[in-house]
């Protein structure tokens, strides 16, 4: 199951501008609260929290509606990600995997030497946890979870033993036109409300690209870059299809990986 949960440290400053509008319109209806809300959002010095949030606008030019579900919402509640996963729990669920997973993972912020191995063996909320404290902008958390018995394996994965059988899958593009829009010097970038991550892709990710159609499995895409790269071994091979995956579906959420049905 998909769920969204409004993130807590991405919505700095919302709960503040709700809680000073009950205070000063306690008893009174939406239109008059309305006028007093955008006449708020007006005045509020440069040093509020919700004026030092960038990626939340406070602008009273947005459509009334968006200004009374954001700062005039009745029931409202944000969550953290130890939040999340008590939720879950309650319910006898697990997460499975947070979208984009490359935001809820440390080393997208943290690729310093002094990081690698203290956050290398972190579980999965550990490491979430940790990176939405570091990033302090995401307002809406995305994520799948299953029922605790069928948990383990619902996601694929390049470290699956049979990974030379799954097969990458564009959610957009089709793999060639996406390669002819790679250069040496493309770098990609993905735009996380007002903060912007950048990453170089392999030398081979145009060629990986090019054959990808959505039903080749990776074992295909290898055998026929290596006729034209004899020298390219299956694990280098992999290595670069790996950094690929981890650009486009970490940090995109643009590509997937779907193993074919056991018999």
């Amino acid at each position: 199951m998909g769920l969204m949960l409004y993130g807590q440290y991405g919505r700095t400053g919302i709960y503040d501008i709700q809680d000073i509008m009950r205070s000063l319109t306690p008893d009174e209806d939406q239109t008059s609260q309305l006028t007093v809300l955008k006449s708020l959002l007006r005045e509020l010095p440069s040093s509020n929290r919700l004026v030092q949030n960038a990626a939340v606008s406070h602008s009273t030019a947005q459509p009334d509606s968006e200004l009374v579900d954001k700062f005039l919402h009745p029931q409202d509640r944000a969550y953290n990600v130890p939040e999340l996963a008590q939720l879950c729990d309650q319910a006898a669920l697990d997460i499975i995997a947070f979208l984009p997973v490359g935001r809820y993972r440390p080393e997208t912020y943290l690729s310093g030497a002094d990081f690698h191995d203290r956050i290398a063996n972190m579980p999965l909320i550990e490491q979430a946890s940790l990176a939405e404290r570091v990033a302090g902008n995401i307002g809406r958390h995305i994520f799948y979870v299953s029922p605790n018995s069928t948990a383990v394996g619902r996601a694929a994965s390049l470290k699956d033993p049979n990974v030379g059988r799954a097969i990458p899958i564009l959610k957009d593009d089709e793999g060639a036109a996406l390669a002819d829009r790679f250069t040496p010097e493309t770098v990609i970038k993905a735009q996380f409300e007002d903060l912007s991550i950048l990453a170089e892709p392999p030398a081979l990710a145009a060629d990986i690209l090019r054959r990808i159609d959505n039903r080749n499995c990776l074992e295909d895409i290898y055998f026929d870059l290596a006729m034209t790269n004899r020298d390219l071994a299956w694990p280098v091979f992999l290595d670069q299809l790996k950094n690929l995956f981890d650009i486009l579906h970490g940090l995109l959420n643009a590509m997937f990986l779907r193993f074919p049905k056991r018999p």
